[in-house]
């Protein structure tokens, strides 16, 4: 009885097992399937694969497995497979994923020894430190308008600097535009020596760089190597407003540092990839790195220095300057007539020499540190979506409401305390305007760009800009008219007070559809007061050329304020007037920063 008892026990037994394998199977393949689902939605691996809400970044059909529309999870699923089936293969063309998901799934270490380019990008162009570095604008350059940004690392007494760009090459601005925005140009992705980037964009270009020390760990600095190896070939379409060398940028800092996504912008431009870099907590040093004309410029206007002084560094000479701030701007004066206007190398060598030997003696530990002088990442954000409303004091007491976007860069009446001189950037700004019931196009800005650069005695500095689009004006008859228009100015700014800017401009204005053009002078006070408040008063006289006798005076007084990270205001006084009548208005903009 007991051996029957045992055997229906195990019988039993077994009938449970057999009842249960499948349930247990069936148990183990849920697990297995949540976890790869969990290892499929993990930020770094969404972002090794340049995906955003579930669509693709890069076209290039040689950065994914899948043959067609890539997922987190199948491109988890076939890299799952390669790596068992054709281990050697893979790990060398992703590296990058091969070692994040041998990591994630705690597997034994990944040798990346066979894997000959690789092992040969990793020795020449070792990572030990990184930085984002940021080159200040340069309104010369449609393409560096709003600066550049790139990212520098090295080991080994060796530097590299890793870019992305394209070339804009003609003078049909347009044509330029369309390609940029609509069907992309090519990319370059290039690695090449930081030194010579870094001269370039300082001696050649006189832009200023600052250098963001990334925080990264070994592991962290490991995964962005190997990745920036996997980009090597890929095919990069550059695109202004959706991928330029802020987007790619952002895209391979957020393999290893995920968070930065949290504060990317809509259209990234490099100021708002050093913000996000710098809101995420990434950064933990910077350094700032002045070209030689504007550290003179720097010295100059934030350091008192008197006016012997200045007098006896034009001369080259520098018996009587004691001081540190005067013996630096000595030294910054001397680089920038060598390397700016060409003036003798044995003159310079010789001065060069004798200013390091009286500051190694005078000021042995003295240095002037500008790692926090106009920082960019310390710039608020100045894309906006702006609503106006215009009033009119004339004869049939007008008015006009305005809606406006400006998705990329800032207005003069913007806070500018972070750019080194006043100025003002429109790109794609588009304006529609209500009057009278009707509704249409005010302006569609392609760019324009203002600049006050302050002219100091010693390097002297030219004002300008310029606008292409469609836009509105006032005619002759002191009505608002729209038409495509092309326009420069050139003249001067000078700084009054360290707050209080004057400036001298003459404009041009060309409009396609008229027999005329504008000419004319403008001037005007910019004073920057508590915080954002900021007033500018400006005059201008204007003449519709070749008809000497119409002109057009305005005098305008615009007060605008920030009042948080996302509110601003703008109020204007308005006065024109002309040989036959004159008109006056008021304007308020509402001011919302995305």
């Amino acid at each position: 009885m007991s051996q029957f008892k045992l055997t229906a026990c195990n019988i039993q037994q077994s009938i449970s097992k057999l009842i249960k394998a499948p349930l247990l199977g069936a148990l183990f393949f849920i697990i297995q399937n949540v976890n790869a689902q969990s290892i499929a939605q993990d930020p770094h691996w969404v972002n090794l694969l340049y995906l955003t809400n579930g669509k693709q970044v890069i076209e290039d059909k040689m950065f994914y497995l899948s043959s067609h529309s890539p997922t987190p999870e199948s491109e988890l699923h076939l890299l799952q497979k390669e790596l068992d089936s054709n281990l050697e293969v893979i790990k060398c063309r992703f590296p990058a994923r091969a070692y994040w998901l041998s990591k994630k799934l705690n597997r034994e270490a990944l040798s990346f020894s066979s894997c000959k380019g690789l092992n040969e990008f990793l020795t020449k162009a070792p990572l030990e430190e990184i930085s984002l570095v940021f080159a200040s604008e340069n309104v010369s350059n449609p393409s560096s308008m709003m600066g550049h940004t790139y990212l520098e690392f090295g080991g080994n007494d060796k530097r590299h600097a890793l870019t992305f760009y394209t070339e804009l090459e003609g003078i049909n601005l347009p044509k330029v535009m369309f390609e940029s925005i609509v069907t992309g140009k090519e990319g370059f992705y290039a690695l090449s020596p930081a030194s010579h980037l870094e001269k370039g964009y300082l001696k050649e270009e006189g832009r200023n760089i600052w250098k963001y020390h990334l925080n990264l760990t070994n592991e962290q600095k490991k995964l962005l190597h190997l990745h920036l190896y996997e980009l090597r070939r890929i095919k990069l379409d550059y695109y202004f407003h959706t991928f330029n060398c802020a987007t790619l940028m952002n895209y391979i800092i957020a393999t290893v540092w995920p968070s930065i996504n949290d504060h990317k912008a809509n259209w990234m431009t490099p100021l708002d990839l050093v913000r996000a870099t710098h809101k995420s907590g990434l950064i933990n040093d910077t350094k700032a790195i002045l070209a030689d004309k504007w550290l003179v410029k720097a010295i100059y206007e934030n350091l008192e220095i008197d006016p012997l002084s200045i007098n006896e560094i034009k001369q080259k000479g520098i018996a009587s300057i004691e001081e540190l701030p005067q013996l630096e701007l000595a030294q910054a004066y001397n680089r920038y007539q060598y390397f700016e206007e060409s003036k003798n190398y044995k003159e310079f060598s010789l001065l060069s020499d004798k200013i390091d030997k009286t500051l190694e003696q005078s000021f042995p530990n003295g240095t002037l540190d500008f790692s926090q002088y106009k920082n960019p990442a310390n710039a608020p954000s100045n894309s906006q979506v702006y609503l106006s409303h215009q009033y009119f004091r004339n004869d049939k007491e007008e008015q006009r409401s305005i809606l406006g976007l400006l998705p990329a860069s800032h207005l003069l009446s913007d806070d500018n305390r972070m750019y080194i001189n006043e100025s003002e950037l429109r790109v794609a700004n588009v304006e529609l305007s209500y009057s009278k019931s009707k509704l249409r196009l005010n302006k569609l800005l392609l760019i324009g760009a203002k600049i006050f650069q302050i002219s100091d005695p010693l390097t002297g500095g030219i004002s300008g800009g310029f606008q292409i689009g469609y836009t509105d004006y006032i005619n002759r008859h002191l009505k608002f008219e729209n038409d495509f228009k092309i326009g420069a100015d050139i003249g001067k700014t000078f700084r009054l007070h360290r707050d209080i800017d004057f400036y001298l401009i003459q404009h041009n204005s060309l409009y396609t559809s008229t027999d005329f053009y504008i000419a004319g002078l403008s001037t005007g006070i910019i004073l920057r007061s508590y915080e954002s408040l900021k007033f500018h008063l400006r005059y201008s006289l204007s003449f519709y050329v070749p008809n000497q006798y119409e002109y057009l005076e305005e005098a305008v007084l615009d007060t605008s304020y920030r009042i948080n990270k996302n509110l601003g205001f703008i109020f204007s006084l308005n006065a024109s007037e002309n040989s036959t009548r004159s008109i006056q208005s008021i304007k308020l903009d509402l001011n919302y920063y995305l």
